[in-house]
């Protein structure tokens, strides 16, 4: 386990982001465009940063929250956030709703999870007004979720006969499947180019998740697109293609590397554990998901998407919208104890969540609040520097880069 870190002297967020970026290298190459694309939305507000940040948290968290870093080590997520849950479909065909991104999972103090969650909200909340949820309701709303997760045994969520308020919220949000493919093809992806090579063992690992016989498309993001998952930025990331019996097939394949976790620990990097997850027996798993070389093979499938609190039917009225979203909120929360249930013992997990007062888990969350700010001004104020120094581009050479982008 990796407990908590000693005090040392603490980097600023430029030598942090220059510090882990070398360290990411180390393991594999990073794709230069995106990790330029990172280093600008990380400026845009304070939601996208701490989504593009989790090594500065995994840095800081430890000084900043001390006891909660010292807590009960659970196998965790690390990088939750709200925008970190969605839909798909096991291998029964049922709807499942619940975390869906485990890039960052480590051993970690169980509270982890639980305060980057309710900063998470705090910061969404700064962004839109759409967001009902008090300070106070939030942090209520993810301890009372995630005791309630822990009491149950680990229950997933499924979406047939049980959770049909849920099940309405993810059909309210998944695309219709015929507009989803279209756009995919026509906006979200393009096709790479024959003169482009494509990183090496890439075939070697997505032509076999495919009927043999097929004819493969390989495909990268679309230029008019923002490339997905901020923290990943930088990773490489394509698509394969066909159709196949009358319909569209496709496969997302994903660099990955260790967790943050690791490196703000000074500890070496390690294979990555998100196939602990994924591959859990006590987790309902998307077919075709695999862990090839490093490279995270998943389904391109219409049937994923995720609820947003902002998005919660917005004709209700503010108290009922607010009672939704504390309702999704915990449900969040109870998620995140299904996860840390797959890996730690039920009785002694319930004890050390037992002994976590609320009052501890609002004074973590207001301080890692002040952290993601604090350092999202001294990033913010380091990229317009850096900005004002690059000489102004032509057209053309602003077309030729953001064609690179996507490569």
């Amino acid at each position: 386990m990796l407990g908590a870190i000693p005090s040392r002297t603490m980097k600023n967020i430029v030598e942090s982001t220059t510090s882990f970026e070398d360290w990411q290298r180390s393991q594999m190459e990073l794709y230069e465009p995106d990790v330029q694309i990172k280093h600008r939305k990380m400026a845009e507000d304070p939601f996208e940063f701490m989504r593009a940040t989790f090594y500065r948290w995994a840095e800081v968290w430890p000084e900043r929250c001390k006891a909660l870093a010292s807590a009960h080590q659970v196998v965790g997520v690390g990088d939750l956030h709200i925008e970190n849950f969605g839909t798909w479909r096991d291998n029964e065909g049922r709807m499942i709703w619940g975390v869906n991104d485990f890039d960052e999972v480590h051993d970690c103090a169980f509270p982890l999870d639980l305060v980057r969650l309710g900063v998470s909200v705090e910061l969404a909340a700064q962004e839109t007004q759409l967001v009902d949820l008090n300070f106070d309701e939030t942090c209520a709303a993810i301890l009372t979720g995630y005791r309630e997760g822990l009491a149950s045994g680990g229950q997933p969520f499924v979406l047939e006969r049980r959770n049909a308020w849920l099940l309405r919220m993810a059909r309210a949000a998944l695309k219709e499947p015929k507009l989803f493919w279209k756009r995919w093809l026509e906006e979200k992806t393009e096709p790479v180019p024959s003169d482009h090579d494509l990183p090496a063992g890439l075939e070697s690992v997505m032509l076999p998740q495919f009927p043999q016989g097929a004819k493969i498309q390989f495909r990268r993001t679309g230029k008019a697109v923002d490339p997905k998952g901020l923290g990943s930025l930088g990773h490489r990331r394509l698509f394969a293609f066909t159709e196949w019996h009358s319909g569209p097939m496709g496969r997302e394949a994903k660099k990955s590397c260790a967790s943050a976790l690791l490196w703000a620990a000074g500890k070496p990097a390690d294979a990555n554990r998100i196939m602990d997850f994924l591959g859990s027996k006590g987790r309902p798993m998307s077919p075709h998901v695999a862990m090839k070389e490093n490279w995270l093979i998943r389904p391109v499938l219409a049937e994923t998407g995720r609820i947003e609190l902002s998005e919660l039917d917005l004709t209700n009225s503010n108290r009922r919208r607010a009672l939704d979203q504390g309702r999704l909120l915990e449900s969040m929360a109870f998620e995140t104890a299904n996860v840390h249930l797959l890996h730690s013992a039920k009785q002694e997990l319930e004890k050390a969540a037992s002994e976590l007062k609320l009052a501890d888990l609002k004074k973590g969350v207001a301080a890692m609040l002040d952290a993601v700010e604090s350092d999202f001004k001294e990033w913010r104020k380091h990229w317009k520097t850096q900005a004002a120094k690059q000489p102004a581009e032509s057209p053309a050479k602003k077309k030729t880069r953001a064609g690179a982008a996507t490569g």
